[in-house]
């Protein structure tokens, strides 16, 4: 079975970040963590696929973002053809994971309704896939009493299957503070170890998100594991959201990765915006050139050659260019959350951040953490 541990925390403010490590077997991630996931797995297959480099994914977390549209869900409940498609689509993806503890997200519409039929055929097709979460769905600002009902019936659905699998219940961050507080709090009473969170704007949802933060600070109940899916790439147009995540205490991320076109596609020329651990911010080549003059200033997979314009004329060239910025964010992400957990245990937190000169507008705006102050209580 999965178990989350705390292993240090710092407030700052009214927020709080903290590492720990989740574990299954042999298998152990680090927190705070970016979760591989499916799409971005895709993309280095594409890569690799291409011959021009070879990827390494270092993620111990796996999760298979699947978008679902109302009608493809009713034909996966209804018609047995399409449901034994699915399943093993999924398989496939689960078994070319690898030795990582898995999680299935459908990305269902917001306003569609889960009935008990959706949810158990789903938790079905993740038992049939041995991952070692279950995720557990639930409506859009369904009642408290329903969601009771569907925890302890999905409760009861996967310990009868004899699969060991760790219950993972689905909230939306985007509901009423009141319905969302006494959904996290049947979780407890549940004794559910681990939560999945949908993601929704900060701003909007401050209180949400300061829950999860008072979830992290009560002794009884910091052992619960928060992972977040549908994360959006940006704020404030060109800064990382995920690097601000673990300041409301997620312990891990998985970006809102849209699966890979199939077919030929219209492509319309971008402007390149090229992640930066050292800013956490999106930078076009000419920002990141005045910065780090032409070195990659980041050694993943994907930066096969000693200066940055070099690397990205040999993947325009081959058309993979949006694929090596995606590989190049997913690993020099999670090295970076890597690199911040040695801050989290020397709780100099607030000094690494003011290394970050790109999240430094997005604190003050959306945490309401001021970095020109001294110190931070």
């Amino acid at each position: 079975m999965v178990k989350f541990i705390v292993e240090a925390s710092q407030n700052l403010k009214d927020c709080t970040v903290r590492a720990g490590v989740i574990s299954d077997g042999g298998i152990i991630a680090q927190t705070p963590i970016r979760v591989l996931n499916s799409t971005e797995l895709a993309h280095g297959d594409k890569i690799n696929s291409s011959g021009l480099s070879v990827p390494r994914f270092p993620h111990k977390v796996f999760e298979i973002t699947r978008f679902m549209k109302p009608q493809r869900v009713m034909d996966f409940i209804k018609n047995p053809e399409v449901s034994a498609t699915i399943t093993k689509n999924v398989r496939k993806i689960s078994e070319s994971a690898g030795n990582r503890i898995i999680l299935f997200h459908p990305v269902l519409r917001k306003d569609m309704e889960i009935s008990d039929e959706i949810n158990e055929k789903l938790i079905e097709l993740q038992i049939h896939c041995e991952h070692e979460v279950t995720t557990i769905l639930d409506s859009y600002n369904s009642p408290v009493s329903s969601f009771k009902k569907r925890l302890k019936e999905s409760i009861k659905q996967i310990k009868n299957s004899g699969n060991y699998s760790e219950p993972m219940p689905s909230i939306r961050m985007d509901m009423d503070n009141k319905l969302f507080n006494e959904k996290i709090d049947t979780c407890i009473e549940n004794n559910i170890r681990a939560i999945n969170l949908t993601y929704a704007n900060i701003r909007d949802h401050f209180q949400n998100f300061m829950s999860l933060v008072k979830l992290a600070r009560n002794k009884s109940t910091r052992s619960v594991w928060m992972h977040m899916s549908e994360t959006p790439r940006k704020i404030l147009r060109q800064t990382s959201v995920s690097h601000l995540l673990p300041l409301v205490s997620i312990d891990s991320y998985a970006l809102n990765s849209k699966p890979l076109p199939l077919g030929i596609i219209q492509r319309k020329e971008v402007i390149i915006k090229r992640f930066d651990s050292h800013t956490l911010g999106f930078l076009t080549p000419e920002e990141h050139i005045k910065i780090h003059g032409n070195t990659p200033a980041c050694n993943c997979f994907v930066e096969n050659r000693n200066k940055l314009t070099d690397t990205l004329s040999v993947y325009q060239a081959a058309d993979l260019l949006s694929s090596a910025m995606q590989c190049h964010e997913t690993n020099s992400s999670f090295y970076e959350l890597n690199r911040s957990r040695r801050a989290i245990f020397n709780h100099k937190y607030d000094e690494y951040l003011r290394t970050k000169s790109h999240i430094n507008m997005p604190l003050k705006r959306l945490l309401k953490i001021d970095l020109a102050q001294g110190e931070l209580p």
